[in-house]
């Protein structure tokens, strides 16, 4: 189930979105390169701020537990990334099983839809057809499988992979980018609605910037990369994750 979103007056919400956005203009931004840091993957232009993980205290007051906010994302606070990993994923829905009464409303608006069209153009032979089958499944759903899903509208989101010290090893975690989508030319938005989103990522200045691995070794660093957890055991390093055929 997706957690509901934190609503606020809009002023109020208004006021501590300037906050947010001044605070994160006061750091010091990072210029980081897949060449000279650890960073695999295309960000597909989602729009990034880098920071150095030693402000990300400077937030606690505004982070997402306190501020739910729109526009801008705070990634990564309290855990400072040493590499990562962006990828791009198609998000979906499907329902296999809809429910009668949603049917019922889809079907009975595009028999009106083609209705109306077929009053325009009474020769439009594709809409003759789809308005007969259309008919056929309302007066008989039972006898049609039917599904729902956003599948084919293709919406694709940005995902960052990250690894950060706990204190004990190293973890990983995983979230969305948000998308810039301000519209200059949106008359129903206020001004300050027009506000141009982005992604706010801290990360640990030292460990980021480390050598890349040679060409040979890359394969030894992807696989060790797949483990969860890593422990200092002396001149060598353990590494833990749960057994595929165990994980839940």
């Amino acid at each position: 189930m997706q957690k509901r979103r934190r609503t606020y007056p809009r002023q109020e919400y208004l006021e501590k979105r300037e906050e947010l956005h001044r605070l994160v203009n006061q750091q010091h931004r990072l210029q980081l390169t897949p060449e000279e840091h650890n960073i695999k993957g295309e960000t597909n232009q989602a729009p990034i701020i880098y920071l150095d993980g030693k402000d990300g205290a400077k937030f606690d007051k505004l982070n997402r537990t306190q501020f739910d906010c729109r526009e801008i994302k705070l990634i990564n606070p309290t855990q400072p990334a040493i590499s990562l990993k962006f990828s791009t994923r198609h998000k979906y829905q499907i329902d296999r099983n809809p429910q009668s009464k949603v049917i019922r409303e889809h079907l009975i608006e595009l028999i009106y839809e083609l209705q109306e069209a077929l009053e325009k153009n009474s020769d439009d032979a594709l809409a003759q057809q789809n308005l007969a089958l259309l008919m056929k499944v309302n007066r008989n759903p039972g006898s049609y499988e039917l599904a729902m899903s956003n599948y084919f509208r293709y919406y694709y989101y940005t995902y960052v992979n990250y690894r950060y010290a706990d204190g004990q090893g190293y973890s990983t975690g995983n979230t969305h980018l948000i998308a810039s989508s301000i519209k200059e030319d949106d008359e129903q938005n206020e001004p300050e609605d027009r506000f141009l989103r982005y992604n706010v990522i801290f990360v640990d200045v030292a460990g980021i910037s480390r050598p890349r691995p040679a060409n040979d070794h890359a394969r030894t660093e992807t696989y060790l990369n797949e483990f969860e957890h890593r422990f200092d055991v002396g001149k060598r390093d353990l590494f833990i994750k749960v057994k595929k055929r165990f994980r839940k």
